[in-house]
């Protein structure tokens, strides 16, 4: 049986701080390399550094000869350069989230949310603008794949065909954990929202955490403002969370910090 080669975008793993997209796109590659009949080839924008989340082992990467911000630019205003000109002998691609590559080939776009208009009180117009550009590219796929009937609802409410849209959850990977509490300050110029979250981090000066959330966040969820994140360690460095909460004295500092400043 012939391979069906994929182009899979994976440029998730270098965003500034990795979120939930990051996390699925690369442990569905995972799962995907486990299929018979199927070999994936990643594309991504051009990196000078490593990805901030591990891409899977082994996965060959073709990467663009332009930067993120212009590769986007270049992918939604004049639809080039197509994947298939990036990627070579690709029978299919595979927008696992975020971005809508141009190719003349058969497409499969997961969308995770439709968030930015649900709660487009915090979400940045330059975020919506892309989120809706990729949404609009998004039509042209064959086949939709999102994680949940409320995307799916979403979808077809925003004038997708419910028949081309198929819902796969999301799976996790088995293992005991405990909820943690992250508490510190928001860090300057660390806030980044998309399409399906928003990922920060939260600093004490001496140690930094990424954090990516899910949710509406705190009227009073600012940078260098005390915040405190509970959810899962994803490792060392990387929490989901499924709180936030912001400390509304604008006089708080959490111990870690205070302790921090003194020592200097």
């Amino acid at each position: 049986m012939n391979s069906i080669k994929v182009a899979y975008l994976i440029e998730q793993c270098w965003h500034r701080v990795p979120g939930g997209t990051a996390v699925a796109a690369v442990n569905i590659a995972e799962e995907i390399y486990r299929l018979e009949g199927i070999d994936l080839v990643g594309i991504a924008a051009n990196h000078k550094k490593n990805p901030k989340k591990p891409i899977p082992e082994g996965m060959e990467i073709v990467n663009s000869k332009f930067p993120r911000q212009i590769l986007y630019e270049m992918w939604n205003k004049f639809n080039i350069p197509k994947v298939e000109n990036l990627a070579k002998s690709v029978d299919l691609v595979h927008a696992s989230g975020g971005a809508i590559p141009p190719t003349d080939l058969p497409l499969v776009a997961t969308i995770h949310d439709l968030s930015w208009r649900e709660q487009n009180n915090w979400f940045p117009s330059r975020g919506k603008r892309f989120a809706e550009t990729w949404l609009n590219k998004a039509r042209k796929a064959e086949r939709i794949i999102c994680p949940s009937e409320t995307t799916l609802k979403d979808l077809v409410k925003a004038g997708f065909d419910e028949q081309i849209i198929s819902v796969v959850p999301l799976g996790v990977k088995k293992r005991k954990v405990d909820k943690e509490q992250v508490e510190g300050l928001l860090k300057k110029n660390s806030i980044s929202m998309n399409s399906d979250e928003v990922n920060f981090i939260i600093t004490d000066f001496k140690n930094e955490i990424n954090v990516t959330y899910s949710g509406a966040v705190p009227n009073l969820f600012e940078e260098e403002k005390g915040v405190v994140a509970e959810g899962f360690l994803n490792d060392k460095k990387f929490l989901v969370a499924d709180k936030i909460l912001a400390k509304h004295d604008e006089n708080y500092m959490p111990p870690e910090v205070k302790k921090a400043i003194g020592d200097q």
